[in-house]
């Protein structure tokens, strides 16, 4: 069972609830007076991304604010120590971003993934932030009502009481008492997670290693004086001297990605797939992937991993080395933490930036024969 974790990898809060929470009085807000809402900033005044809390699909988009409400795919184990169905909304998103992550209803997103991010969309919204609301259950009506004579989210809990803080966010100013996340939580949940990770918890396989970084699905691509081509293997296509395209499934095939040029149509249908581009044409990368349209995959054998090798798990990952205790996991994308062994098991991270980092960043211990170099 997933935890339901804080969405962003600093916490500072620019506008409490609208209710006195924890002796801070939040009836005279600027504008959240009855509402269990809460602003955050960010970093600083730049556009932060929103990491999704768990594993959720998009249930309602409204324009004038670009709220998007979402639902999780199922029940989470909550900061309160419960475990249910839940749903948020975030608001304030820009129509670009709303187009480059090809937000629609139905769009499921993995815990971790980029779902949203920090804007200054709508009437009345005074810098960019995110304003965010949680409520409990499942999504119902129109996933909203009526409170204190402003739309709130259905259910409306307190965001600090139900959001697990990562061990990695910045709590810049949290101004209520939230709760870091810590290993027995994840026990608690009866997660295959054995040591805390940071947040936030990465997403997979919607990306792909190129020289340059990662492609990502809605990623934008400037075609300048760049071919569009009609297939993944032919060479018919057609110039563009200032074109701008989507990265459609994050898939290479034969040294190629499918564009399509509408942001909203991400994922949406072969019928919008505008075309191919060279993965040389995407922020300058190289493809990693064969004619299958996959990563090439290799067994370790008795090859020794590096740090930062991307391997896959089939098999257990332990909560030590000497344990013989762990959790079975099946395509379980990760990283090798330092490239050495520690009785016959390497250590794993599950992001390329933990590489090397403190121990608080290994998610765990796995033996070199279930691994796969990816």
């Amino acid at each position: 069972m997933e935890l339901l974790m804080y969405p962003m990898k600093i916490l500072r809060i620019t506008q409490g609830y609208g209710f006195t929470v924890d002796g801070i009085d939040g009836t005279h807000t600027f504008s959240h007076a009855g509402q269990h809402a809460l602003d955050q900033g960010g970093k600083d005044g730049g556009v932060d991304p929103i990491y999704a809390p768990a594993s959720c699909i998009v249930k309602r988009i409204t324009s004038s604010y670009n709220i998007v409400y979402f639902e999780t795919l199922n029940k989470v184990y909550c900061a309160d120590g419960t475990k249910d169905y839940m749903c948020w909304r975030f608001m304030h998103m820009s129509d670009t971003n709303l187009a480059r992550l090809g937000i629609r209803v139905g769009k499921t997103f993995k815990q971790g993934e980029i779902c949203y991010y920090e804007g200054n969309k709508g009437m009345g919204s005074t810098g960019t932030h995110l304003h965010m609301e949680v409520g409990r259950g499942k999504y119902t009506g129109t996933g909203s009502y009526n409170l204190n004579g402003h739309n709130s989210i259905n259910n409306p809990v307190f965001a600090h009481k139900v959001m697990f803080v990562g061990t990695d966010v910045n709590i810049v100013k949290g101004m209520y008492t939230w709760k870091k996340v810590t290993a027995a939580d994840y026990l608690a949940a009866g997660s295959s997670q054995t040591i805390a990770p940071s947040i936030p918890i990465p997403s997979t396989p919607t990306t792909n290693n190129t020289a340059a970084g990662v492609i990502t699905v809605g990623e934008i691509v400037n075609l300048k004086n760049k071919k569009l081509y009609v297939s993944s293997t032919g060479t018919a296509g057609y110039m563009k001297a200032n074109a701008v395209y989507y990265i459609y499934d994050g898939k290479c095939v034969n040294g190629r990605y499918r564009v399509t040029n509408n942001g909203a149509k991400v994922n949406a249908g072969f019928q919008y797939v505008s075309g191919w581009v060279n993965a040389a044409d995407v922020n300058g990368g190289t493809s990693t992937s064969t004619t299958t349209g996959t990563t090439t995959s290799s067994s370790t054998g008795n090859a020794a991993l590096v740090a930062g090798t991307r391997v896959v798990l089939n098999g257990k990952l332990y909560a030590s080395s000497s344990s013989t205790f762990g959790f079975t996991k099946s395509n379980y994308m990760c990283y090798i933490f330092d490239g050495k062994l520690f009785n016959g098991k390497y250590r794993v991270c599950l992001l390329p930036s933990y590489v090397n980092k403190s121990a608080a960043y290994v998610a765990g211990y796995a033996n070199p024969s279930n691994l796969t170099v990816k």
